[in-house]
This record gives C-alpha cells, sequence and structure tokens, in this order.
C-alpha cells in the first residue's frame, strides 16, 4: 500500500451488491489509505437495513438521502456533490473511488481527472463506457472475490482474451524490445485498456495468466519473485524483425550523422540484436526494408532527418 495515496470513498448504495463491500475494501488497500468512507442511500428502509451492520463493520459513514420528488434520484445528487465539495475543500486526498455501476457519476470522474487526481471506478460488467472511460481505471466488482472464492469461479463469467488484446501485448513487447518486467506489461495495458483485469479472464495470478493465454509468450523468472516475458523463439517470429527495426530507427535517431553500416551492427549487437536471426545473410538486404531510413553507399541516415 501506497501510504502517501489517499481516497474518499463513496459509495451507490442502489447500485452495489451487499456482498462485494468487503471485497472492495480489501481491493483498496492495494492503492493507498481511504480515510473517507462514504455510503448513500436511503436507510429507512427495511431493505436497506442490512447496510447498518455493513457500515460498522468497514468504518463507513452512512448518508441519509431521501427521495422527496418522483423520478429524482437523491442519491446520486448528494454522492456527486459531496464529490465535488471534498475535492475543492480536502487537497490531502490524492483521488476518489466511485463504487458505482450508474453513468450519472461519469461528470464527477471527469472533474477530478481535470484536476490531476486519480479516479478509481468501481462496478459490475454492466457499467456504461462512458464511466468506465472517464476512471483512470476501472475494476469490475465480478473480478473481486472473498477469501473463500478464487478468481477461477467468477460466477461461472469468465471472459475470452480478445485478439485486440493480443495485438496490444504484441505491439507493447514490440516497443520494449521484446522484452520486459511483466508488471510494466501490466501497467502499460492499463493505459490503453483502463478496465485490463486478468481475474475477469479466470486468473488469480499474472504470471500464469500470460502464460497459458498468449500462446507467443515466454515467461520465465528473472529473479524470486520478479517475473518477465518475451516472445517464445523469436528469431523466428514476424516480431523480432519488427525489433531490429524499431532498434535500429532509434540508434540512427539519436545519432548526429551518419552512420556506418559496421558501427550500426555494433550497436545491435550491444543489445543481443542480429540480423541473420531474422533470415538475412547480408546486413544491408536487412536495412533495405526500413523505409525510415536511407542507405548511402556504406552508411545509413534516417530520413527526413535535420
Amino acid at each position: 500500500m501506497d501510504e502517501n495515496k489517499k481516497y474518499c470513498v463513496l459509495i451507490d448504495s442502489e447500485n452495489l451488491p451487499l456482498d462485494k463491500v468487503g471485497s472492495i475494501f480489501q481491493e483498496l488497500s492495494k492503492y493507498g489509505d481511504t480515510p473517507i468512507r462514504r455510503i448513500y442511500g436511503d436507510f429507512s428502509n427495511k431493505k436497506d437495513e442490512k447496510w447498518k451492520a455493513i457500515c460498522r463493520d468497514h468504518a463507513i459513514t452512512p448518508i441519509q438521502t431521501f427521495n422527496f420528488t418522483s423520478g429524482k434520484n437523491s442519491v446520486d445528487m448528494t454522492l456527486a456533490i459531496d464529490g465535488m465539495e471534498i475535492l475543492y475543500t480536502k487537497p490531502h486526498i490524492t483521488g476518489i473511488v466511485i463504487a458505482s455501476s450508474d453513468s450519472d457519476f461519469t461528470g464527477l470522474a471527469r472533474k477530478w481527472r481535470e484536476f490531476g487526481k486519480h479516479v478509481i471506478g468501481m462496478g459490475e460488467k454492466k457499467t456504461p463506457a462512458s464511466l468506465m472511460q472517464a476512471c483512470s481505471i476501472f475494476i469490475y466488482l465480478e473480478a473481486l472475490t472473498t477469501n473463500d472464492e478464487s478468481a477461477e469461479n467468477i460466477n461461472g463469467d469468465i471472459d475470452k482474451v480478445s485478439n485486440e488484446l493480443k495485438d496490444l501485448v504484441k505491439k507493447i513487447l514490440v516497443s520494449n524490445n521484446g522484452d520486459m518486467l511483466i508488471s510494466v506489461l501490466k501497467e502499460q495495458i492499463l493505459k490503453t485498456k483502463n478496465d485490463f483485469d486478468e481475474r475477469i479472464y479466470g486468473y488469480n495470478n499474472v504470471p500464469k495468466f500470460f502464460r497459458e493465454e498468449f500462446d507467443f509468450l515466454e515467461v520465465y523468472m528473472e529473479k524470486q519473485n520478479v517475473y518477465r516475458v518475451r516472445f517464445k523463439n523469436e528469431s523466428n517470429t514476424e516480431e523480432y524483425k519488427l525489433i531490429l527495426k524499431k532498434a535500429v530507427v532509434d540508434i540512427l535517431s539519436s545519432s548526429k550523422s551518419k552512420m556506418k553500416m559496421s558501427a550500426l551492427n555494433n550497436k545491435l549487437r550491444e543489445q543481443n540484436l542480429n540480423y541473420v536471426d531474422a533470415g538475412y545473410n547480408k546486413f544491408k538486404k536487412f536495412l533495405a526494408t526500413i523505409e525510415e531510413i536511407n542507405i548511402e553507399g556504406e552508411s545509413v541516415t534516417l530520413k527526413n532527418k535535420k
């Protein structure tokens, strides 16, 4: 837990399963402290009496709301007003957790992010995309488990890994020269897909998820509890060629002038990259496949480089 990060947790009791509250705070302990915990609802209603025990067990302040006018949701309005009040008056709070599946809180999430705050959304899979995309990250309640549950049995509702996600992983890995920490890979996935969570695919273990669901990846342990990921048999893949090409462009981008092919090849070897492993018998033949560079005799330069 990062003790420097402090979140206010605002819970919409009308759009949150009662049995997920314990799992929510267990999950949030990974992100930081939660000194402000509030839940909004009409607790005079007998059907909401169970929330009283939840508030007691998890130190949550209940905020009583009444729907005085038919068709008006006072819970949504009160929660949103409190969220804005906290944003403007409590600068020590570094983020907000909006626990709801209601898209009415999209504007609240956007405003917090405009102020540079971290926004965690927590809701069911039915949550509209507008709220999910407004958050820094979004966590599905279906992925949260209690101590007696496992991610392998999330109500039998397991997602399949999409080709879109596989392509994203390939793109990220190529941009990192085909080998990276698995924790960094997950962080970079979240920048593009903020609702990514291996648990919705039935896994509690991140290395196991990447090992079993991505047949083009090799997961290996760098040291105890530190895992890395790379392409399998990368010397025979198109991905390896992309890695080589990117490395060439990066080297030439940092060069102030033309570079001899021999010097460029030495730079690649320093990164353990070899054009022969990409299926070429001549270095110049490999370079000719890179559209971003010019070949002048035995020298190369980046196109349009000033």
